[in-house]
């Protein structure tokens, strides 16, 4: 029985917190409810002249929900594993689009009592539960009703959240209405259990990272050479945190011709934003968009970044990081990762931030000067954020045994429970 109170309370949460952090006015709101509203009205009154439309239940093993193309892309290997053992598997991405073009075209026994506040979602799944029926359904969805109302109109599955990357303590990873949650590692473990705000009940499972090339996981000897990376955030052009972070990166690699320095940007980056700040710089190096992050630090031996989950690959390749961000540092700050360090943690084992050029070089000759020492806490990184390296193997051997209905004595849950 799905309680609509309580899922709207929930979805106004969210879009409340989303306004504050953006700072729109809260007309906006209004406007998409009752966008949303008129929307729902028209679905039933379209509803009331067409019959109710025809479908053909598919019987799955396993039905993979991404948020986006990347997410399946990248988890690939996961879902090939299972079809290699037989199972059937299907793949769908979840998206506006597709919500819009199920209310045009699918007459379905919806019920007016949803709200009006997550009314498409709720028609998205209403249709989901009409067209498949799997054993277990896999998520990427971090937040939003989405993975309740699976929950709630496919209760015959078993749902798991897969995770995009670190978990981190913010409101926009705050559903956790799923049988199992999969986690990269004890980070992830330690910030879920440390988050404010927990809507459900799940059991938490450390997986390691479904995401990342096995190429990550050979020995990557590191020579301790003059050479850094330094990733770009998307946000980049934006101006705040991250433009400073670049702005002092640039200043500083002005005055030290004797270091090499790559600069990667953020895959959805605009190019042209970068190459123009870094372009006359004798000895910064943009990338090819296409340059994958394994190939960018084969080139280096430290990483330079504010608050990127590249720093947990770079780990895995020995590549210690270099945290630059001008804020300061405030542990009590819970609510802001960029001061309080609560999201990787990198502080912890990379020592404290640079905030300018001047800090930023003695951070370098530290670095430089004992690469041994910093390579070792990039492992002790790396393990700290990864619990498992063959990821793809234990995440599929755990859904074949959730879908082959065989116990699961063998692996170490925690519960985490609802907070609200």
């Amino acid at each position: 029985m799905i309680n609509y109170k309580k899922l709207a309370n929930y979805q106004q949460y969210l879009l409340d917190s989303y306004r504050q952090k953006k700072g729109q006015p809260g007309y906006l709101q209004t406007f998409i409810l009752l966008k949303n509203a008129i929307l729902k009205n028209i679905y039933f009154l379209y509803t009331n002249l067409a019959p109710i439309t025809k479908m053909t239940k598919v019987d799955l093993d396993v039905l993979v929900i991404g948020t986006c193309n990347t997410d399946i892309e990248k988890s690939k290997k996961c879902w090939d594993l299972l079809k290699n053992q037989g199972l059937k598997v299907e793949i769908i991405v979840d998206h506006k689009k597709r919500h819009l073009e199920i209310l045009k075209t699918t007459k379905l026994p919806a019920s007016y009592e949803v709200p009006s506040l997550f009314f498409l979602h709720y028609l998205y799944v209403l249709f989901l539960s009409f067209r498949y029926n799997p054993k277990v359904i896999c998520l990427f969805h971090s937040n939003g009703v989405i993975p309740s109302l699976v929950r709630s109109l496919m209760p015959s599955a078993k749902t798991i959240y897969i995770s995009h990357g670190v978990f981190p303590i913010e409101f926009f990873y705050s559903s956790f209405d799923f049988d199992y949650f999969f986690l990269f590692g004890e980070a992830s473990l330690q910030n879920a259990q440390n988050t404010k705000k927990r809507f459900g009940n799940t059991k938490a499972l450390l997986t390691g990272s479904p995401f990342i090339h096995e190429d990550f996981l050979r020995a990557h000897p590191l020579k301790c050479e003059k050479s850094v990376l330094f990733s770009a955030n998307f946000l980049v052009k934006v101006p705040g945190i991250y433009q400073k972070s670049f702005f002092i990166f640039l200043d500083w690699i002005k005055s030290r011709p004797d270091i090499t320095c790559y600069i990667k940007k953020h895959p959805i980056d605009e190019e042209l934003f970068i190459n123009n700040h870094a372009r006359n710089i004798p000895n910064a190096i943009v990338m090819p968009t296409d340059t994958s992050l394994y190939n960018a630090l084969q080139n280096v031996s430290f990483l330079i970044n504010t608050d990127s989950c590249t720093s947990v690959e770079a780990a895995l390749m020995g590549r210690p990081t270099i945290v630059l961000n001008h804020y300061d540092f405030d542990p009590t700050q819970t609510d802001n990762h960029l001061v309080s360090d609560n999201f990787l943690h990198l502080e912890k084992f990379f020592g404290p931030r640079a905030k300018n050029v001047d800090e930023l070089n003695i951070k370098f000759e530290d670095f430089y000067k004992n690469h041994t020492h910093y390579e070792k806490k990039a492992k002790d990184f790396a393990q700290f954020h990864l619990s498992k390296k063959n990821s793809q193997l234990f995440i599929s051997e755990f859904i074949l045994n959730l879908v082959q209905n065989k116990p699961l004595n063998q692996y170490q849950f925690t519960n985490l429970e609802e907070k609200l």
